[in-house]
């Protein structure tokens, strides 16, 4: 199983062996124009993983990094860009809990983050995805407090009031120099989970909620204040919404999983690639992936999204990419699904994103 559950988000410790260097192939600077960071799984005998950046329709791929990683075999799946461009943050297994890694987008100084694995102090875990500010740079990181540090899931579950359990919001300097500072504090017994995972132009993150009716799409500030639940609940029984936030912060697009249960298990049938007003509304199905999709994102203008199709059905629990996945891209009003890179036999496509800048933007899809 490639994609980490919750319950191994939040509990146990895994331990991360890797080793990546900057290819030869690497430049100092990325092309202009819009670019997006792919992450590649090749099928070779060392379980390479690669960090790629290709054009808008997936040509001109440059391997910016390029690295092995052994026992017990976890990878890189999605990037998260730094408002500059120069740097790419990562989801990763840290030495004792999940973690964060930066990596220079020229392929240099990849390092784990210290501050990402227990911001805040020990009884702290972070959660995906990691989000760059976009006005000061810093790294934003949600965690979670227990009482002791203990995971919340499975046989980790903590024992004390649920009055202790508190979801945070922290921001962590990346380049040396300040501290990390908690920018806010919330009971989970009143909001839930908070998993963000994109950030607009204004601050506002758009996260999974995981509350008591289940898996929803909120917007907040991580500075505090009120909750915006866009979405209250989904029909997803686990792992993520995924809710990618339009560069204005008008219009999220997320992703609902299809199951099918069979003798007790659930597994993978389709996903629905959905958009839903950030202001709140009616979603809209923009398309039904059989085999499922992942890891939603817009280009810097607002003019199309990519998402990875998983190829996985039949697949349990937190299905990742299996041969014969793709690259996808597709107008905010569902046109012009098209596929615009995979690797067919070679190797697995897992996640993309768009480097920001306004000259970056794409445009929209002509088909």
């Amino acid at each position: 199983m490639r994609r980490l559950t919750i319950a191994a988000l939040l509990s146990g410790v895994l331990l991360l062996l890797l080793t990546m260097a900057a290819s030869s192939g690497a430049t100092d600077t990325l092309p202009s124009g819009p670019r997006l960071a792919v992450v590649v799984s090749l099928f070779d005998e060392a379980d390479t993983t690669e960090v790629v950046t290709i054009g808008p329709d997936g040509e001109d791929p440059q391997t910016v990094a390029r690295g092995a990683i052994f026992e017990p075999i976890e990878h890189f799946e999605h990037p998260n860009w730094s408002p500059d461009g120069k740097l790419l943050a990562f989801y990763v297994p840290g030495e004792e809990t999940p973690a964060v890694a930066l990596l220079g987008a020229d392929g240099s100084n990849l390092r784990l983050l210290r501050a990402s694995e227990h911001p805040g102090g020990p009884d702290d875990a972070a959660l995906p995805e990691p989000l760059f500010d976009p006005k000061t740079g810093e790294l934003l990181v949600a965690a979670v407090h227990t009482p002791h540090g203990e995971g919340l899931f499975g046989d980790a579950r903590p024992t004390g009031k649920a009055a202790q359990f508190r979801g945070e919001f922290w921001a962590l300097p990346v380049r040396g120099g300040g501290k990390a500072r908690r920018l806010s504090s919330r009971f989970l017994v009143s909001s839930g989970v908070f998993f963000p995972y994109s950030i607009a132009s204004n601050g506002k993150i758009a996260a999974t909620d995981l509350g008591r009716r289940g898996f929803g799409v909120a917007v907040l500030d991580p500075r505090g204040g009120p909750i915006h639940w866009v979405v209250p609940t989904t029909t997803q029984k686990e792992g993520s919404l995924e809710p990618a936030i339009s560069p204005d912060g008008t219009q999220i697009v997320y992703k609902v999983d299809n199951q099918k249960e069979v003798h007790d298990r659930r597994s993978l049938v389709s996903t629905d690639l959905m958009i839903v007003p950030a202001a709140g509304g009616k979603p809209k199905r923009l398309a039904r992936i059989k085999g499922g999709a992942a890891w939603p994102a817009w280009d810097p203008s607002g003019s199309r999204i990519a998402f990875t199709t998983l190829n996985a059905v039949g697949a349990e629990d937190a299905p990742g990419a299996r041969e014969g996945n793709a690259l996808m891209e597709i107008n905010p009003d569902g046109t012009c699904l098209t596929k615009m890179f995979a690797l067919g036999r070679r190797g697995l496509v897992e996640g993309a994103a768009w480097q920001p800048g306004a000259e970056r933007g794409a445009g929209p899809i002509s088909c």
